[in-house]
């Protein structure tokens, strides 16, 4: 639609676009240029040797070429001093990294231009957004109408104008800046790499596949369109071609948190050299080779030490403390709140300036002080100006209490920027401010003004408003506090929420959020935003769709507001699809806070939170990620360590209580894994460690270690191990201060097969009484061949007959 604008100020121009084949094209421009001395062509060809072209506007005067390169990025002539500092360049005088693609196509274009047209002067031009100008009535995008071609799908859309040309000739929305400096910077550079690639093209056409070294290209093969994710992978994919066998190493170097900044001026970054040497995982860095100190190092080693083995998930104490802070101030009720809004390059409406912010939706959920989840939202369906009623309409719904959560800074700089409105469009047009706000005095809306810089909290020394007293942004907390192996290195919702909810069974049977559980052919739990439902959008059974991510609700708001003649019913079915979508996003919210704290819509017991606490503690976090590292440095296989994490997550407090542990068949028989858990312990040689370890092993009935003796009779108030477990538990800790296991299997079938028996709360007392809970009689020794497994009975007078 930019170059809609960008051709309607050349109203004679003549139009190449639909001359796709290169010869012609450029014959045809040839033809053009020499025909005129101040002919203007769009989509011009450039042809030289095995260098080609397509110049976006190209015109001519005199014996000057004007090659004008037509970009959607902006700048704000309001903002630039009149020192001529180019827009373009950084201080030191380097081309910006914003503006160095869009300038090394210019200069490509440049040099082959030259080439092609030796006898013109080639003038370079880059035609950009001027975002200081405020939008005429012919200038929004109400004007503009994307058609594409059903029989050509890949070919670009034509853009249909409906304004009045007349008027668009002329615009200030555009300005046109030469470059010719910076295209002088760039030349070089270009022409080298340029003569590089036609190098690779034979006589035939054929190219010569190179394969470039991805040690120097990581960062850019982060982002490659053929990476398709553990498990997903199509043979043959460009990404294995290209990485060979590290293509399916996990966890992947690619997914470190921010790889791409490792690396500073002081700092080397490790990953090239660790690529090199054919290593790809995260875990072959180093803990000194995550980066300078700060929060991205913090983030990557977070991410780092909880990667090891399966991976696990790192919920600390300290997150929830926070969250629990929040009780007590800002305090209930909870409103988890997301915004949808667009910044367009062309304005929604008069008067506004190139990607200024329109917030055309909002949803919250709120939980109340009585632990009750209620849902409101608001979405603008009307053509006029929506923030002011935006604003006035989450007002009404959050009100001056309670705590705010979001996901991002995003709602809070929405916020700032309607508050700025409502004073420009005061300034601007006091009754037309009125108007689109609903309000009948202007006090009405300096008083919405007021809530909103209240609400936002005072500035700092650099303008930013993050001092909120209401608003909690849950992406900072998880940045500093939350990791699942599963969101790889990223912290979007779109991450978090399918690494929550995937292992989360409450939360699936949780009233509040069951809507959302459907799961695929393998019985696993799909993502929510997999879930919502599709609707029709067209008349062919094809188009139903549903909208999942934010640029897809932006195309379909537009298409609501901006589309002509579209039946009730597919006005209707747009409005679902917008609310669906912002309605997940903030149940999404409440979903993962719910998981952080525990809640499931009731009050927790004061010995749940105890045992959620221990579980929690530093010293159990540390725990489990030793117990990773052990798993992986010994190679414990798999099944037993599968074993080992089921046991370690019976009760609130253990290791892996809520942690995802996919589930395995086939696995060893109690006896078989016990043995195999000692001779672990045995490699690990830490008796600390073992000690630890095992005592939590032995805290639950459904356990390996208290399943391996069965019950035998009928339940009176208890059953009690014949033999104590705590007893088995010292007698393998001796054995493995000896650094030998012999004789465990024998200790283990006298163990199994003495049981468990019911005795009543009496027996169980005279137990206690004699000193046998849990342990055996003074010289038992279970070595001997008459060795009595019921001599503690005996000893305790304990008559089981």
């Amino acid at each position: 639609m930019v170059e809609t604008v960008a051709k309607a100020q050349y109203p004679h121009g003549v139009d190449l676009v639909d001359e796709r084949d290169p010869q012609r094209a450029f014959s045809r421009t040839q033809e053009l240029l020499l025909a005129s001395d101040n002919a203007v062509l769009f989509e011009a060809a450039a042809l030289f040797g095995k260098f080609y072209a397509r110049i976006d506007i190209l015109r001519r005067e005199g014996k000057i070429l004007h090659l004008i390169e037509v970009k959607s990025s902006s700048i704000n002539e309001e903002d630039e001093e009149d020192d001529g500092d180019s827009p373009f360049l950084k201080q030191n005088g380097d081309v910006a990294a914003k503006w160095m693609p869009y300038l090394l196509d210019v200069t490509f274009q440049l040099h082959v231009l030259r080439l092609a047209f030796p006898e013109f002067e080639v003038k370079p031009w880059l035609c950009v957004i001027n975002k200081g100008c405020k939008a005429t009535a012919n200038e929004t995008l109400a004007h503009f109408t994307a058609i594409r071609d059903n029989e050509k799908p890949k070919s670009r859309p034509n853009v249909h104008y409906s304004g009045n040309r007349e008027q668009l000739k002329g615009t200030s929305l555009l300005t046109e800046r030469d470059v010719t400096s910076e295209t002088g910077l760039l030349m070089d550079r270009v022409v080298k790499r340029a003569d590089e690639r036609a190098a690779l093209i034979g006589p035939d056409g054929q190219v010569v596949r190179v394969q470039e070294s991805v040690a120097d290209l990581y960062n850019t093969c982060r982002k490659c369109e053929f990476r398709f994710g553990p498990g997903k992978e199509k043979a043959p994919h460009g990404f294995a071609e290209c990485w060979g066998t590290m293509a399916s190493v996990q966890p992947h170097i690619l997914d470190m948190h921010r790889v791409g900044q490792i690396g500073t001026t002081k700092f080397p970054d490790p990953v090239p050299e660790l690529i090199r040497r054919g290593k790809a995982s995260l875990l072959d860095l180093k803990q000194d080779q995550l980066g300078n100190e700060g929060s991205y190092r913090d983030r990557r080693h977070m991410q780092w030490s909880n990667s090891f083995g399966k991976g696990s998930e790192h919920l600390p104490i300290a997150l929830q403390n926070v969250l629990k802070s929040h009780e007590a101030g800002p305090g209930r009720p909870f409103h988890f709140l997301d915004f949808e809004a667009c910044d367009v390059v062309l304005p929604h409406h008069e008067g506004l300036r190139p990607y200024e912010r329109v917030a055309f939706q909002w949803s919250c959920h709120t939980l109340n002080q009585q632990g009750e989840l209620s849902h409101q939202e608001w979405l603008n369906t009307e053509r006029d100006f929506p923030n002011f009623t935006f604003a006035r309409t989450l007002r009404d719904c959050i009100g001056d209490t309670g705590t705010v959560y979001v996901w991002s800074p995003y709602e809070q700089t929405t916020l700032r920027k309607v508050m700025e409105q409502i004073g420009e469009w005061i300034a601007a047009d006091e009754g037309e401010a009125l108007r689109l706000s609903g309000f009948s005095e202007v006090k009405q809306l300096n008083d919405l003004a007021d809530w909103i810089d209240q609400l936002l909290g005072p500035e700092n020394a650099k303008g930013k408003r993050d001092h909120s007293l209401r608003i909690r942004d849950l992406h900072k907390l998880t940045l500093a506090h939350y990791f699942h192996p599963e969101m790889l290195g990223r912290t979007s919702i779109k991450a978090v929420l399918p690494a929550v909810w995937r292992h989360s069974s409450a939360l699936w049977e949780n009233p509040w959020f069951a809507k959302y559980y459907r799961a695929d052919a393998s019985g696993q739990a799909l993502d929510p935003y997999k879930t919502l439902p599709e609707l029709p959008l067209g008349e062919e059974k094809d188009d139903d769709e549903s909208v999942k991510e934010g640029t897809g609700a932006i195309r379909i708001y537009q298409e609501l507001i901006f589309l002509q003649g579209l039946t009730e019913e597919f006005k209707s079915n747009r409005k679902q699809l917008l609310l669906q979508y912002c309605e997940l996003d903030t149940a999404a919210m409440v979903m993962i806070w719910a998981h952080w704290t525990g809640y499931v819509g009731a009050q927790r017991s004061k010995a749940s939170i105890k045992r959620e606490m221990q579980r929690m503690s530093p010293e159990n976090q540390a725990l489990r990620e030793q117990l990773e590292l052990h798993i992986q440095q010994q190679q414990l296989p798999e099944k037993i360590a599968y074993a080992m994490k089921q046991d370690l997550k019976k009760k609130t407090d253990m290791l892996y209580y809520k942690m995802p542990v996919p589930r395995m068949t086939g696995l060893p028989d109690p006896k078989t894994a016990l043995i195999e858990y000692a001779q672990f312990l045995v490699r690990v040689n830490d008796l600390t460690f073992s000690s630890t370890l095992l005592r939590m092993l032995n805290r639950q009935q459904n356990q390996t270690l208290r399943r391996l003796a069965p019950r035998t009779g009928t339940n009176k108030d208890v059953w009690d191990h014949v033999i104590p477990t705590g007893y088995i538990v010292s007698e393998i800790l001796r054995m493995l201060e000896a650094r030998s296991i012999e004789g465990l299997e024998l200790l283990l079938d006298l163990y199994a097969q003495a049981g468990q028996r019911a005795i009543t709360k009496e027996e169980d007392a005279k137990l206690n009484a004699a000193g046998l809970r849990n342990s055996m009689p003074h010289g038992w020794d279970w070595r001997n061949e008459d060795a009595d497994p019921f001599a503690r009975y005996k000893s305790a007078g304990v008559d089981l007959s």
